[in-house]
Order: structure tokens, then C-alpha cells, then sequence
């Protein structure tokens, strides 16, 4: 008995002594490109000056001889307690609607801020093609003044 005892502890050491190598893959977050039917990218940049001054720029690529038409929708909320509430632009329904009959849209907004606070921007591209169903791709963006 006192044999089998030694001989399974000298196992459970060898094996606890013996070095096991393990291999991971790595990534980063660049790696991950999500595929689309009829848009190569889609992004948005948005900031707010000193003085108070929200810009932001939007811009989708389509594919060349694919894509038909984009389509964006844009908004700026600002945050009050745990909520997000769209800024008043002056424009029925709070938001700016820009089409293109194209393959490219890149298109600039700017409005003057009352009030501090976080804000961000919420941009959607709907983008029509030969690829396939339309792309739909939602894009956010947060900023402080």
C-alpha cells in the first residue's frame, strides 16, 4: 500500500514539476473587420471647441461598382442624468438626414452648445448596392465641453 501511495505522489509531482507549454492566439482590436455587402468603412469624428462650438464629419465608403446609394441620419444628444436627449439643430425631428447617389458620402455638421456637459453624436449609414440587403451601421461617439 505504502508503495502504490509513493508511486502516485511521485506521478502527481512529476507531472505538477514538469513544464506544460501553452499557446495563444493573439489579436488586437484592429484584427476584427466586421464584412459588409456594399460598404468598405463607415466612421464618424466629432468634437466640441472651447467656446462651445460641436462639429462632427461623417464618412462612408461604399464599394466601387457596388454601392448605390448611402444614406445617413445624424444626431447629437447630450447627456442629462442617465439619460440621452437630442439637442434642439433647429430641423424638425432633431436630426440631419444626408443621401448621396454614390459610392462616397463625407458630409460636416456643426451647432453651437448651450449648456455643459457630455454629449455625443449617433450617426446611422444605410448603405443600398448590388451586394446584397442594404448595409445598416450605427456609429457613436462621445465628447465633453
Amino acid at each position: 500500500m505504502k508503495r502504490i501511495i509513493a508511486l502516485a505522489l511521485s506521478i502527481v509531482t512529476f507531472i505538477l514539476c514538469s513544464g506544460v507549454s501553452v499557446f495563444a492566439a493573439t489579436s488586437t482590436e484592429s484584427d476584427v473587420v466586421p464584412y459588409y455587402n456594399n460598404t468598405n468603412s463607415a466612421s464618424v469624428t466629432f468634437a466640441i471647441s472651447s467656446t462651445g462650438k460641436a462639429t462632427f464629419n461623417l464618412s462612408c465608403i461604399g464599394k466601387s461598382g457596388i454601392t448605390t446609394k448611402i444614406t445617413a441620419v445624424s444626431y447629437i444628444q447630450r447627456k442629462v442624468g442617465l439619460i440621452w436627449v437630442k439637442v434642439d439643430n433647429g430641423i424638425d425631428g432633431k436630426k440631419w438626414t444626408d443621401t448621396v447617389n454614390g459610392t462616397n458620402l463625407n458630409k460636416s455638421h456643426s451647432i453651437q452648445l448651450s449648456k455643459t456637459g457630455t454629449y455625443r453624436v449617433k450617426a446611422e449609414y444605410t448603405v443600398y448596392g448590388s451586394g446584397g440587403s442594404e448595409d445598416v451601421i450605427e456609429k457613436v461617439i462621445t465628447a465633453t465641453y
